[in-house]
């Protein structure tokens, strides 16, 4: 036991290191490491703090922000912690922990920061905002829409706040109120590319889809993509006169993703002596289906740690002759690269439905089914048609078996059912449905989608059907599960039901392949004549409605004859095997007939 003296220097040393702290020097020096991502040196600095310091907040909370940078996501909760606990009324340090929080995946820790935060400062816009994307990571759609509307009621020029909110009614089927807040924060930052991408990748869901708005705002996204381009490549180091072709294939969803699937057909079938096939991923996300997609690559180049000017010289002294987006302003899109012009032929094919609007961008790969002649004035790109499909399906190695008999003849009624994205069901397609339930007596409609796991939203599609006079008895509502277990779903289906005017894609296909038809309402648009081709090329004409009164019709037909679903269901399998849509090689030959047209007329301009 020390001196009373002893004692007392002790505790004078302990007070001095309260009020003491890092010198202003100190603190500038640690700052300039931060600027400078310099994580590593700013640790060992602010371990010496921490430890010259023990009592004082900043060098724990330089600490935890190194640690942090450095991804040591565990080690940089306990270091902002203890600053915390050194400086509980801080609201930068509670802000800054709510980070740390967030990285180390502890959600509900995080949000409870941002609203100590707000306890202290609830003036903070910014902190209202992040609030709010922290409680869309908890799935807590409801609540992350006030916190972003009260962001922007503290700060109405709060850009991020808008943006974000726009996200959050799009995912609640809410398109024309998510279109409005895409446009406002795009008037506070005009040259946000990804608010620009999100509002065209949401124009496609609102019905009736305006096309001409649609090519302006695609236009604009140029346009803004143009300020950003420092330069464009003009000569290339791929040869002319190739013995294989050299493609690239951008994308962010080479994984267990419908572009994953329906880009695995076409890889199986290329034949390597005339097409080379580099994969450039922009998505660190991998999976059983990227494994198996790598196999079928001559190289695997990842671009998502690439700036786009990185990206683009990456691509370019690969010596790619063309260059295959296959994400256009969908998630994980790098469109700006291909304003680049990395290659010399570049075109727009699989993972979008509509222009990029992007004067570099040479052509869109496309079908005669799902883009007449007539609808080249919705694209800025030249439209390339296949001569059958644009899509090619390989059936899953995991295969799930169809069920033999329609549910109906157990069941005594017709199950109807739709598995798309909620985002898609628009309460025109609910109108439509009830429609179609009320004229088909005792049937039903099973929906499955990821939103549906969430009581929020299945409460949301009840309260819509209800004003249709649709009852919940009537309705099934399912939230996600494994993929085997998805494609299991459609044994308990007569009829998919197809929404408009985005159409389904892979889950029409997917439908085919479970052996239930599917009813599609024919559009004017490319996103909305999606399962136009895909039953065409099927050989399914009779399951194409022209307009609603005709879909209404159909369903009572086909839903009336039983033995024909049958018959269908059956049959369903083999032909779609079939078909165009699943003859791989058929498909791989066409594409890489127009792989090589297109650069011999670049060859020969």
């Amino acid at each position: 036991m020390g001196t009373p003296k002893a004692a007392r220097r002790a505790k004078e040393k302990a007070s001095r290191q309260i009020l003491d702290g890092p010198s202003p020097q100190e603190r500038e020096t640690l700052t300039a490491l931060f600027n400078q991502g310099r994580y590593q040196e700013a640790g060992m600095l602010a371990r010496g703090l921490t430890a010259r310091f023990p009592r004082h907040g900043f060098g724990w909370k330089a600490l935890g922000a190194a640690l942090g940078g450095m991804g040591h996501a565990a080690d940089a909760v306990v270091a902002m912690e203890k600053a915390a606990s050194l400086v509980p009324n801080d609201p930068e340090l509670q802000g800054d922990l709510a980070v740390v929080y967030r990285r180390a995946g502890r959600l509900r820790d995080a949000e409870s920061a941002y609203r100590r935060l707000l306890s202290i400062r609830p003036d903070l816009a910014e902190a209202q905002n992040n609030l709010g994307n922290t409680l869309c990571d908890l799935e807590r759609f409801d609540e992350a829409e006030a916190a972003f509307r009260a962001a922007i009621q503290i700060q109405p020029g709060c850009q991020d706040a808008h943006f974000n909110l726009a996200n959050v009614l799009r995912d609640q089927g809410r398109i024309h109120e998510a279109i409005a807040s895409y446009r406002m924060a795009l008037e506070l930052a005009p040259d946000d590319l990804q608010a620009h991408s999100n509002l065209l990748l949401a124009l496609n869901y609102a019905n009736p889809i305006d096309t001409e708005s649609c090519r302006s705002e695609a236009r604009r996204y140029a346009e803004a993509v143009a300020r950003k381009t420092p330069y464009r490549f003009t000569e290339w180091a791929c040869r002319r006169d190739p013995e294989r072709l050299r493609l690239g294939f951008v994308s962010g969803d080479l994984r267990s993703h419908p572009v994953g699937y329906l880009i695995e057909g076409l890889l199986r079938g290329l034949d390597a002596t005339r097409i080379e096939a580099i994969a450039y991923p922009t998505n660190p996300a991998t999976d059983t289906v990227t494994n198996r997609l790598k196999n079928y690559f001559a190289a695997w180049k990842p671009i998502h740690g690439f700036g786009d000017e990185g990206a683009a010289r990456r691509i370019h002294d690969d010596g790619v002759h063309i260059l295959i987006d296959l994400t256009g302003h969908t998630a994980h899109n790098r469109l700006p690269v291909f304003a680049l012009k990395p290659a010399p032929v570049q075109v727009s094919w699989l993972g979008y439905f509509a222009t990029t609007g992007l004067a570099e961008m040479d052509y869109v790969l496309t079908d005669p089914w799902s883009t007449p002649s007539d609808r080249k004035k919705d694209f800025t790109e030249t439209l390339w048609q296949l001569p059958e499909t644009r899509l090619c399906f390989a059936p899953p190695p995991d295969e799930v078996p169809c069920s033999s008999l329609p549910p109906a003849l157990e069941n005594g009624y017709v199950t109807f059912g739709c598995f798309n994205n909620m985002t898609k069901i628009n309460d025109d397609v609910i109108a439509l449905w009830a429609h179609v339930l009320d004229a088909v007596p005792n049937s039903r409609l099973l929906l499955k989608a990821h939103q549906l796991g969430r009581a929020s939203c299945r409460d949301r599609i009840l309260k819509r059907f209800a004003a249709n006079g649709i009852s919940p008895s009537r309705l099934m509502l399912e939230g996600p599960t494994p993929h085997h277990a998805y494609l299991a779903t459609y044994h308990r289906l007569d009829i998919a039901l197809d929404p408009f005017p985005f159409s389904g894609g892979m889950t029409s296909i997917d439908s085919l392949w479970m052996g239930v038809p599917i009813l599609t309402l024919q559009g004017s648009t490319l996103v909305s004549r999606q399962g136009t081709s895909i039953l065409a090329n099927a050989g399914l004409h009779d399951w194409i409605a022209k307009d609603k009164d005709d879909y209404i019709a159909k369903a009572i037909h086909h839903a009336k004859d039983v033995d024909r679903l049958l018959k269908l269901r059956s049959g369903m399998r083999p032909r779609l095997l079939d078909s165009p849509l699943c003859n791989t090689k058929r498909f791989a030959s066409h594409f890489e007939s127009a792989m090589w047209d297109m650069w011999r007329r670049h060859v020969a301009s």
